[in-house]
């Protein structure tokens, strides 16, 4: 079982794409190397933190309140958003 966990952190940390998980509250517990890698925050920054700080005022609040009524009933949601780095930038925007 040791095993099968340190795999599933491997891929997880490893993975291509940003991977966030918050507590119910919406307050970020982890986040994986791609997610620093893109957004320049870093670990220790995003901890605590709720996701908003990446919001890039694109999006209807009425997206964002439903993301949260799913989250906070414990069910899973799936999405996209073009989010906003630490330094300003829009993820996915050239220089």
């Amino acid at each position: 079982m040791d095993e099968k966990v340190r795999q599933l952190s491997r891929a997880v940390e490893q993975s291509p794409v940003s991977i966030v998980i918050t507590n119910k509250d919406g307050n970020i517990e982890y986040v994986n190397r791609k997610f620093t890698e893109v957004t320049g925050y870093s670990f220790s920054e995003a901890i605590g933190k709720n996701p908003r700080i990446l919001k890039s005022g694109e999006l209807p609040a009425e997206l964002y309140q439903r993301m949260w009524e799913c989250i906070g009933s414990g069910q899973e949601w799936r999405g996209e958003f073009h989010n906003r780095k630490k330094n300003g930038e829009l993820s996915g925007s050239c220089p």
